[in-house]
């Protein structure tokens, strides 16, 4: 029955693939071959081999598939059931055994089995799939068994393959899902405590480690802090928060700052190290927790089941670095904290009232002076117009300025000082004095004021105003008041001009603060640039590479990681643009004239405005604070033009004439009247010229400019060498 059916099967498949060259040759038709070479043909394509056994005798018959499949030939063959055996894999050779046994014992006419065959020439394991049919004489007995061997080689290696791949798939989404729920936690948790013990859990079931700990690095850099220990179930006699010498296999990862293992521990030289009653370890692992290039702590995980891998290692070192951020995040958080508490502390002592209000004028802000001014508590007012606090009178021009902001129109008042009429819960007005300030989030534009009651300081102005009306009444009667009077004014004056001195004294004050501002400015950019160069975008550059051993590791998720190294390298260059903006480092590297040329260049490729200049080769460069005050003035200069001027070409040129060193930059812009310039204002529109007029005196310089609307700008800068 079997013979036939492979027979018929093989006639099926040789009609089907003949082209008309076979059908008038004859070549390989049903026809021109036997039954027996047919069936042959048929077993050869199909992987399919056949045998027969004569129950009765013990006689096996094989095809030749059969050997081929089992890698025999024939003379190596005995031709009985035991020898068929011996060509099973030993491991297979009872289930094999007890399979046709047992069919033969309980009268089954079929059996199926997958079993695995040895291959006597290579020793190669193959996987075969055997179903056997028996045949019965008149009376019912058993006397023939036939049997099909397919040789499953192919299929069970790619199950295998399969599984092994639906394996990795599913470590991968592992690792991302544990990373994702560690990431989470970074932002959840504000304390550095519960988002690390997240971490560690996530860590430690991912590499499948049965304990572990995480340490911080003591002040003194000599000790393990404990944070908290997970012994994995087992018992631990030393006290787990007494600290630990860094020594052994801690003290490489800190001093290497990466994650090592070691998969002997118990055999290996640090053993030594570890205190009586000590969680027994078979094996560990040290992940660092680095933050700007410090190792501050350490991941510890220990016995994990067949030991720990470079992937562990690989793993580790991310949650390292995520409960690094952690701890980051909390010490940023608990300083921002410190920060708002001083804050608040000045706010609430201050004498003055100080309100801040939101663009649709409802009040948000409101301290103790406040409630003891307007004689209202915060949780009355929070939330309402400010207009609650005005007189009747004043409260429809209020409406009017915050409508003009709320359009986008600019707020009139900012930066000047007023007197004002205010109105307490009471019903009662009072004179004030407010000053407004204006800041701007993302949540909004917010104003705040500062609120003095000057009831009392108006009481004062009225009894001398009324003591001077009285004072010119008698002077008009009696002469000799008069001269008192005129030595009163005296005096007056003379107070005066001590005051005017004190102003001046203060000007000069002011300009050298001025000055010294614009340094601290400058350095504080200059040392933010170095921290993103120094710690973001290092971190940038590591997180790339790191990405980029990922993608040779793990293929399945190449795509997604090029995305994320793409993403990366945007942010790294955005990063280098954002130090070069902040302090340039040509001009500490190279110098004042270096800087300029470098400035120059970088507006012209942002700005696309031709600018030419031009240096003497043998000036010396300004040193110190005069460099950088200098670069600051040309830099705001220049930024003027290109934002303002809407100049073609600009030029700037610097020279000496032996005692003095010459700026001079102009530009064929719009220009301006310089006549609206007041010297003697602060405004923010003239603020910037105030400011690089007070630089160039603060150096002993001058400062000239030269504009009028439609012929360009001129300005010349002359500060003393040395």
């Amino acid at each position: 029955m079997v013979t036939a059916l492979v027979v018929t099967i093989f006639d099926i498949m040789t009609d089907f693939n003949m082209d008309e060259k076979d059908r008038k040759t004859g070549w390989l038709t049903p026809a021109s071959l036997s039954a027996e070479d047919r069936l042959k043909k048929s077993q050869e394509i199909a992987h399919l081999g056949s045998w027969e056994l004569d129950v009765v005798n013990n006689i096996l018959t094989w095809s030749d598939e059969v050997y081929r499949i089992f890698g025999l030939q024939p003379r190596e063959f005995g031709a009985t059931y035991e020898a068929f055996l011996e060509a099973v894999h030993p491991d297979d050779r009872a289930a094999v055994d007890a399979a046709y046994s047992g069919s033969l014992r309980k009268g089954r006419d079929t059996y199926e089995i997958e079993h695995r065959v040895v291959r006597k020439s290579s020793g190669e394991i193959r996987y075969v799939h055997e179903k056997c049919e028996h045949v019965r004489d008149a009376a019912g007995r058993i006397i023939r068994s036939v049997g099909m061997v397919h040789d499953i080689t192919g299929r069970k290696k790619a199950e295998e393959e399969l599984r092994n791949a639906l394996k990795e798939s599913q470590r991968r989404e592992a690792e991302i899902l544990a990373l994702q729920k560690s990431s989470n936690a970074v932002l959840k948790y504000r304390n550095f405590e519960d988002a690390t013990r997240t971490i560690f859990d996530s860590c430690k079931n991912l590499i499948g480690a049965a304990a572990g700990y995480v340490a911080l690095l003591s002040e003194d850099k000599k000790e393990n802090k404990v944070l908290f220990l997970d012994p994995g179930g087992l018992s631990c006699k030393v006290d787990p928060f007494l600290p630990m010498p860094i020594r052994g296999l801690r003290e490489e990862a800190y001093s290497t700052g990466k994650a090592v293992y070691h998969n002997d521990f118990s055999g290996s030289e640090w053993k030594r190290f570890m205190p009586e009653g000590h969680v027994s370890l078979d094996n560990v692992l040290f992940s660092p927790l680095v933050i700007e290039r410090e190792v501050v702590g350490l991941l510890g995980l220990a016995n994990k089941p067949g030991g720990f891998t470079e992937n562990d290692a690989l793993m580790a070192a991310a949650f390292g670095e995520l409960a690094a951020i952690a701890l980051l995040n909390s010490q940023t958080l608990e300083a921002l904290r410190n920060n708002e508490e001083r804050f608040r502390s000045v706010v609430e002592t201050a004498t003055d009232a100080i309100i801040t209000i939101n663009a649709h004028g409802n009040i948000v802000s409101w301290n103790r002076a406040a409630e003891y001014i307007f004689g209202y508590l915060y949780d009355e007012v929070n939330g309402r117009p400010l207009a609650l606090l005005m007189p009747e009178r004043f409260r429809e021009f209020h409406q009017r300025g915050i409508n003009r902001l709320q359009s986008g129109g600019e707020a009139i008042l900012i930066g000047k000082t007023l007197e004002l009429a205010g109105l307490r819960r009471n019903g009662e007005e009072f004179p004030l004095e407010l000053s407004l300030a204006e800041w701007k989030t993302k949540q909004g534009d917010f104003f705040t004021g500062i609120v003095r009651d000057i009831t009392q300081r108006k009481r004062m102005e009225d009894e001398l105003q009324r003591a001077k009306d009285g004072l010119e009444i008698k002077v008009q009667e009696r002469t000799e008041e008069l001269k008192s009077a005129v030595a009163l004014l005296q005096a007056e004056i003379a107070e005066r001009k001590e005051a005017e001195r004190t102003i001046m004294f203060y000007q000069e004050q002011l300009r050298a603060l001025i000055s010294k501002v614009s340094v601290l400015e400058e350095r504080e950019r200059k040392r933010i640039s170095e921290h993103l160069h120094d710690n973001i975008s290092q971190n940038l550059a590591i997180s790339k590479l790191r990405l980029e051993t990922l993608k040779e590791s793990y293929p399945a998720i190449a795509r997604d990681l090029n995305e994320t190294q793409g993403l990366i390298e945007q942010t790294i260059t955005f990063v280098r643009s954002m130090i070069f903006d902040l302090s340039p480092p040509v001009l500490y590297e190279l110098g004042f004239m270096s800087a300029v040329d470098w400035l120059v260049e970088k507006l012209q490729e942002q700005y696309k405005i031709i600018i030419t200049f031009g240096c003497d080769k043998s000036l010396a460069e300004p040193k110190g604070e005069a460099g950088i005050l200098l670069f600051k003035t040309v830099r705001e200069l220049m930024m003027n033009i290109v934002k303002h001027s809407e100049a073609e070409k600009a030029k700037v040129s610097i020279s000496h004439d032996g005692n003095n060193m010459e700026i001079n930059i102009e530009d064929n812009g719009v220009g301006f009247d310089t006549s609206k310039i007041d010297p003697l204002t602060c405004k923010s529109e003239n603020f910037g010229i105030f400011s690089i007029r007070e630089k160039i005196k603060y150096l002993k310089g001058a400062f000239d400019i030269e504009s009028k609307p439609g012929e360009g700008t001129k300005v010349k800068i002359v500060v003393p060498l040395g």
